[in-house]
């Protein structure tokens, strides 16, 4: 069975050969990577975070993410929509401004 867009590899293949296969399916079309502003947008939470003495797991109850996610938003990973965005900036008794 063929699977569209997914890369499939026989279980016998080898660790180096599904690591290539696992970085072709990351900049496959369609699937964007991190950009410097996530990257940005992810520091200032952190250094905001800090701030307020919160840990990543408490700073993820306040804004309605697990613990993962947070870590994601922190690291650039994973970007933040503009409505979780305004959540952040409201749990973190700040203004949107601040991850600008």
């Amino acid at each position: 069975m063929a699977t569209e867009g997914v890369l499939m590899l026989p279980a016998s293949s080898s660790a180096p050969e599904r690591r290539k296969v696992m970085l072709a399916q990351r900049s496959a079309p369609g699937r964007s990577r991190p950009q410097d502003i996530d990257r940005h947008v992810g520091a200032r939470m952190r250094e905001r975070r800090i701030m307020l003495g919160l840990t990543q797991q408490q700073m993820a109850e306040l804004i309605g993410v697990t613990y993962k996610q947070a870590h994601k938003y922190e690291k650039g990973i994973n970007r933040v929509a503009a409505g979780r965005l305004y959540s952040v900036a409201q749990s973190a008794r700040g203004r949107g401004q601040l991850f600008l």
